[in-house]
């Protein structure tokens, strides 16, 4: 099936005319866009985009994101509306695969007021404490936003992450740098929330490399005045914030924001016990299971711990009792062996 071909600037500049011509409102014009980039971040076709609002018809979506509809707007603004209704009732329905932790609330504290802010902010933590799959929670948890998410590719180039950013704007193109970085500019508004993961990357190449990234990330932020929020490993903020050679550069960008928060280096003990309750567990922790709690927070992370006693609870279930601290001990055992058995395997 044919994929929707529209880039976002078409789109824009389409609607933007029928404001101007009083055929649309801003409403009206939030509405329409918000359908376009949904059906984008779901990779529909253009069948399904048209099949979800109840057109049979792909050139009637085709010409309302061209603006060239000739027919009143209110019926097709009124269709989007009960799918983006129906969407934003879902997305608020308890998660089951997530918990929300304190690490969670500051990510979600922190892209909230960027946007309301209209800021830069920087998110700065170790490496898994849980700060992508926190972003992608809040992304889930907010389907009214505009939100644009990035995770940066492995040490990008400069031609990379302008592709890759393009392309995270719905942009697409054939063109040189110069027009792309336009296209860029244009697709991001003042009501757009821009999360670049994974922003340490940009520091692992050489120097004008990861200058000329953090001042396009300023340059978009002045033509915009969007929500920006830069997340990433210490390096992050070692190159940003610490009397680095380039500080008084990237400090014209820093200085656009004035929340740069700073997680902690290991799970908090609250949120380790918020995993234990979901999974079923005791609170009374055994002392084994405790002093093997700790060591797998230092050495591997959150994730680990989730995944340790998401393993724990399946076995319980097996055996027909209730999670017990016994067999999270064994269920760790047998993880550790399939490990190095697939060590030994490659």
């Amino acid at each position: 099936m044919a994929n929707i071909n529209i880039s976002i600037n078409t789109v824009r500049q389409a609607l933007t005319d029928l404001m101007t011509d009083g055929i649309i409102d801003q409403a009206g014009y939030d509405t329409i866009l918000w359908y376009y980039n949904h059906c984008k971040s779901n990779n529909w076709s253009q069948k399904q985009a048209s099949k979800e609002i109840d057109k049979s018809s792909w050139s009637t979506l085709y010409r309302v994101w061209t603006g060239k509809y000739g027919a009143g707007y209110d019926v097709i603004i009124s269709d989007i509306n009960k799918v983006k209704s129906l969407h934003e009732q879902r997305a608020k329905l308890a998660s089951v695969d997530y918990i929300e932790t304190s690490i969670y609330n500051a990510v979600s504290d922190v892209c909230t007021n960027a946007l309301i802010g209209q800021e830069i902010s920087t998110i700065n933590g170790a490496t898994q404490i849980g700060k992508s799959a926190a972003i992608r929670h809040f992304i889930k948890m907010n389907p009214d936003k505009r939100i644009i998410y990035l995770e940066l590719p492995s040490c990008p180039s400069k031609s990379l992450f302008f592709s890759a950013l393009g392309s995270a704007c719905f942009v697409t193109h054939d063109s040189n740098t110069n027009q792309l970085r336009k296209y860029i500019k244009d697709a991001i508004d003042s009501k757009t929330l821009m999360i670049l993961d994974e922003f340490h990357q940009v520091f692992l190449g050489s120097d004008k490399a990861s200058i000329a990234m953090v001042e396009f990330v300023r340059e978009v932020y002045n033509h915009s005045h969007c929500g920006v929020v830069l997340c990433g490993t210490d390096v992050l903020s070692d190159k940003l914030t610490r009397n680095h050679k380039h500080q008084k550069i990237f400090d014209q960008t820093l200085k656009r924001g004035l929340i740069h928060a700073q997680l902690p280096d290991q799970t908090p003990a609250a949120d380790i016990k918020l995993a234990i309750s979901k999974y079923g567990f005791s609170a009374d922790v055994t002392l084994q299971a405790g002093k093997l709690l700790k060591e797998i927070n230092e050495a591997h992370g959150f994730g680990v711990i989730l995944k340790s006693l998401k393993t724990g609870a399946t076995l319980s279930k097996k055996r027909g009792v209730d999670p017990s601290w016994n067999n999270f001990i064994e269920a760790w055992i047998i993880l550790q062996r399939l490990s190095q058995k697939n060590k030994k395997e490659q």
